[in-house]
C-alpha cells in the first residue's frame, strides 16, 4: 500500500504491545499500525482502528472484572442460543450480543451478571427462555442437563 502523506513509501503492517492505564492498572495490550518505509509516518488505516478499540474495551472488561468477548460466546454456545435469540432472552438489543462477543462495547454489569447467573442455574435460564418466548437448541436437542425441561423447570 502506497504511503498517503509521502506517496512514495509503500507501508508495512506491525502490530506492538503498548501499556494503557484503566482505573490505576496498567494493562499491555496490541497496537495495529502501519509504517511508511521512505517518510516514517505511522498509520492506523480503519481495520488497524476497530483492532486496537477491541483490544482496549477487551482490557478494560478484564480490569472491571466482566466476562470477555470469548466468555460471553462459550456461554450463549453453552445454552444453546444463537445471539438473537440471547438479546430477546436477556434483552440489550438486537445486534448487542455480536458487539459483546467481539468486545466492540462492554456489557452493563447488570447484564454480566444476568449472563453468568443464567449459565449457572438452569432454572433462571429456564424461566428468562419461557419469558421471552424462545426455545434453546439445546431443549430441541434434548440434551440431559441442558434446557430441556423448560415448561417442567417453570411450571414446577
Amino acid at each position: 500500500m502506497e504511503c498517503p502523506v509521502c506517496g512514495e513509501g509503500h507501508l508495512t503492517r506491525r502490530v506492538q504491545m503498548s501499556p494503557i492505564i484503566y482505573r490505576g492498572v496498567t494493562k499491555q495490550v496490541e497496537d495495529h499500525f502501519s509504517v511508511c518505509d521512505a517518510c516514517g509516518l505511522e498509520q492506523a488505516d480503519a481495520k488497524a482502528l476497530k483492532q486496537n478499540k477491541r483490544a482496549v474495551i477487551k482490557a478494560k472488561k478484564e480490569v472491571d472484572g466482566l466476562l470477555s468477548g470469548a466468555e460471553v460466546l462459550a456461554i450463549r454456545k453453552r445454552l444453546g442460543i444463537n445471539q438473537e435469540q440471547a438479546s430477546r432472552i436477556f434483552g440489550g438489543g438486537p445486534t448487542a450480543f455480536t458487539k459483546y462477543e467481539n468486545d466492540d462495547v462492554a456489557q452493563s454489569e447488570a447484564m454480566d451478571k444476568l449472563i453468568r447467573v443464567a449459565d449457572e442455574f438452569l432454572v433462571v435460564f429456564n424461566k428468562l427462555c419461557a419469558c421471552a418466548d424462545v426455545v434453546p437448541a439445546s431443549a430441541i436437542n434434548g440434551r440431559p442437563g441442558s434446557a430441556s425441561s423448560i415448561a417442567d423447570n417453570i411450571n414446577a
